[in-house]
């Protein structure tokens, strides 16, 4: 095979791997993996991403050409890998900014996949039918969510979601969020296509006709050239039938999404896209208009009008609510709510503003390069804990993402990173405008809906983050972009200029569109010189070898969530299994921290479960030494230094020895790095009272409570201080709190206990009252059938008394207290 022939086979392979990971990377994911929806996707994407660069590769040096086509994208591409790069060498984490944090894979690895699937993209797109053919295969990747949807919806999905609601889907996607990000791209590029259907064949200029006896010739030599370039969906009715069922199935399931940044996005870019077609919807055919309006108008109305639990204006609208409606918000949000007066009612949604507000204090502290990409996660409680309210309460979520896209790329890169992202997104608009200015008539809809679904993302974006498939979606859109401002401009464009002044605008064509305007690009053929066979094949052997080693590393991560799972499964049954499933997990993939916590966790409940002191001992080191890596690859990792803390627990045998000692101390470095770990002050306290400090166990077990209002242990320990300080009226008064909390907790021991606390203050009804309750939950509760008969003889019904006491000695025959208080009662007859 000559060179010519591999190099055209390279192009061919290539276009179909493009359009491959269009439907492969958002469609794919695993359920043999722990992280479903995320790690399948972008193990798909290496692989995918690997393979073409391969191929493209070896047409470089089959041919010797290494160059790459010049787009008005470079500079910003570049500046983005630069800071990138940068931003991950002077990481908090570089392990984690290279990869990606667990369930994210949003790293420099992922980022660097999204710029080569760029140029691939711009580089092997060439065509208007190829262009048509990606995004119609967006389209249909839409269409295909859409319908998956609608099989979850009316409950007919054979898999079944941990966490499934039938008016929040999350398709393939794993989140409805993600899913209808991706949802609104495919419906504004569909709305393009439809709009495009049967144009082309309009705009065509006819041939020039000399004389009139040859009309009929020429026209037929029209058409056959017209049929010859037929694009994906053009020109005729059903087409335009399909094109425009595909748009109501992608919204159908985008309604069913019910995402507000979603429809906002949506919004935004459906006002860009109409607005600047502007006159062009008149002439275009009206049938087509109404027959789409009418369709999403009535989709529209019915789930956001006639449907409450899929009506996003309800979902807009419970942003503010009166301060007697709190009580309906999730927990999160009712204990972290600001009192922000705005006309009359009450913001209810701010949890994302002290996400924000956290956020800019990272800011502070990491102004140039940034915390590193995906390592938000690592100092979020720490910052939070700045702006926190000292008396405000919990549960805390823990956060790895700010859920607004400029804060994001301003904590992982800095400043420079803020400066990229602005940069970007004003050339990618100014392309877009001059690009539609100089297009034909019929390539606008084509522009505008690639331009309105970037910005429809970008504006989604605001209030939330992107993932892995919209992620490398975008990367493909972006080139079509540029592809398609070549493909669909007029022929007699004159040069872009953004000035009068030549100067001027050469600086400014170099600063938004690295040079290259919108002039299309192509490279030169370089004059074939003799290639020598060995230099030829030690090349591909390179590129091979660099492929398999690649492919092997994606692999190995793809192979480690599978153990993990598999852990996770056995965890809490058979901690041994669990714990060989886990290190599986770590040979195969040590970078990933999330492993190494898990398996410190297993080590512990290993400890806490030993029949013997030397098997606790042992299992308590293991945890140690574990805690200690994870420590010295990720270091201040808050987690790292709660387990040391609780290994160091398992190992001390007195209250104040030296184990004693080293775990009070990381416990207080865990509380340091996460403030926000109810327990980590929980067990601070559990070490405090056995070293009977109780004031400060107090403290701590109190603060354990506050930021987490459903930890009823800590509350459980905070009424166990007060009986032991003899206060009897707080320990009731806690005790009550928590039976307001949980009721079911441990419900037969708090009843006996505030039995016992109304005994001490002589309320000798309700401690009847509490023993029946406990008696209710478990009829064999000795402490219970005790307590009641001693307050019956307390009561002089000794008749009673002998009847709980005779139960008592039915369910333990030498239980010393009923017998002696038999023998009592007897005497006094």
């Amino acid at each position: 095979m000559n060179t010519k022939s591999i190099a055209k086979w390279c192009d061919r392979l290539i276009v179909i791997g493009i359009f491959i990971m269009v439907f492969a990377v958002p469609l794919f994911f695993d359920i043999h993996l722990y992280s479903t929806f995320d790690l399948s996707k972008v193990g798909m994407m290496f692989f995918i991403t690997l393979i073409l660069l391969s191929l493209w590769l070896v047409k470089m040096v089959t041919l010797g050409d290494f160059r790459s086509i010049r787009t008005p994208f470079d500079f910003v591409v570049f500046a983005f890998l630069a800071s990138n790069i940068a931003s991950t060498l002077f990481s908090l984490s570089p392990t984690m900014s290279l990869f990606g944090c667990y369930k994210r894979y949003e790293g420099l690895l992922a980022i660097t996949c999204y710029i080569v699937i760029y140029f691939l993209t711009v580089n092997f797109i060439k065509t208007k039918r190829q262009v048509l053919g990606i995004l119609t295969s967006v389209l249909m990747v839409g269409t295909i969510s859409g319908g998956y949807a609608l099989v979850q919806h009316f409950g007919m999905d054979p898999l079944s979601w941990e966490s499934f609601n039938p008016w929040r889907i999350i398709s393939f996607f794993g989140n409805p969020v993600f899913y209808t990000v991706y949802a609104l791209i495919a419906l504004l590029i569909g709305i393009g296509l439809y709009l495009y259907i049967g144009k082309d064949e309009i705009e065509r200029p006819k041939p020039p006709v000399v004389q009139r006896a040859k009309k009929k010739k020429t026209e037929k030599v029209r058409v056959q050239v017209s049929q010859s370039t037929t694009s994906p969906l053009y020109g005729n009715i059903s087409r335009s039938v399909i094109a425009c069922i595909a748009i109501f199935i992608t919204y159908w399931g985008f309604a069913l999404g019910n995402t507000r940044g979603c429809y906002l996005g949506l919004f935004v870019g459906g006002i860009m896209f109409f607005c600047l077609m502007g006159r062009k919807l008149l002439q275009m055919d009206k049938k087509k208009l109404i027959a789409l309006g009418i369709g999403l108008f009535v989709l529209f109305f019915y789930y956001n009008i006639m449907v409450k639990e899929s009506s996003v204006i309800a979902r807009f609208a419970g942003l503010f609510a009166k301060g007697e409606n709190i009580s309906q918000l999730a927990p999160e949000e009712k204990a972290t709510r600001l009192q922000m007066p705005i006309m009359g009612v009450n913001v209810v949604m701010p949890w994302r503003i002290f996400i924000w507000r956290s956020a800019i204090e990272t800011i502070k502290d990491y102004p140039i390069f940034g915390t590193g990409p995906d390592t938000m996660g690592l100092v979020f409680p720490m910052y939070l804990k700045k702006i926190f309210p000292k008396d405000g309460k919990g549960p805390i979520e823990f956060e790895d993402r700010t859920h607004q896209d400029f804060l994001d790329h301003v904590v992982a890169r800095g400043g420079i990173g803020a400066f990229i992202y602005i940069w970007g997104i004003v050339c990618f608009f100014l392309l877009i405008w001059k690009f539609y200015c100089h297009s034909t008539p019929a390539g606008r809809p084509i522009i505008l809906s690639l331009g309105a679904s970037i910005l429809g993302y970008i504006i989604q974006n605001q209030v939330s983050f992107s993932v892995t498939p919209v992620s490398c979606t975008i990367a493909i859109l972006a080139a079509i972009t540029v592809r398609s401002g070549w493909i669909f401009q007029q022929p007699a464009t004159s040069p872009t200029c953004l000035s009068n002044n030549p100067m001027i605008d050469r600086v400014l064509n170099t600063a938004f569109f690295s040079g290259r305007s919108f002039v299309p690009q192509q490279l030169n053929i370089k004059e074939e010189k003799p290639k020598n066979e060995g230099v030829l094949y030690i090349g591909y052997l390179l590129i091979l070898c660099g492929l398999i080693g690649l492919c092997y590393l994606t692999g190995r991560m793809y192979t480690a969530d599978k153990y993990y799972k598999m852990g996770t499964v056995f965890l809490g049954r058979d901690n041994n299994r669990a714990v060989e499933e886990y290190q599986k997990a770590i040979d195969s993939f040590p970078y990933e921290v999330r492993y190494r916590d898990e398996i410190n966790r297993a080590y512990i409940e290993q400890a806490r479960g030993a029949a013997t002191d030397e098997e606790r001992i042992t299992w308590a080191w293991r945890a140690v030494d574990g805690a200690s890596e994870i420590l010295r690859r990720v270091p201040g990792y808050a987690n790292g230094y709660f387990t040391l803390g609780i290994a160091y627990y398992l190992l001390s045998k007195t209250e104040n020895d030296e184990f004693s000692q080293k775990a009070v101390y990381y416990y207080k470095k865990a509380s340091e790095r996460n403030p926000f770990s109810s327990d980590t002050y929980n067990n601070l306290g559990v070490i405090y009272t056995r070293q009977n400090k109780l004031d400060d166990a107090l403290v701590v077990f109190k603060e354990a409570f506050r930021i987490n209002q459903g930890h009823t242990a800590a509350l459980d320990n905070v009424a166990r201080i007060y009986i032991t300080k003899n206060e009897p009226e707080k320990a009731l008064e806690t005790l009550n709190e928590l039976q307001k909390i949980d009721p079911n907790y441990q419900a037969a021991r708090i009843q006996n206990m505030i039995g016992y606390l109304c005994w001490q203050l002589g309320r000798f009804d309700e401690v009847v009252v509490r023993c029946k309750k406990a008696l209710e939950v478990d009829p064999k509760d000795i402490s219970a059938l005790e307590n009641l008969g001693t307050v019956y003889m307390k009561k002089g019904m000794y008749k009673d008394a002998a009847i709980e006491f005779q139960k008592v000695l039915e369910i333990e025959p030498n239980d010393p207290k009923a017998m002696r208080m038999l023998q009592a009662m007897s005497t006094r007859k």
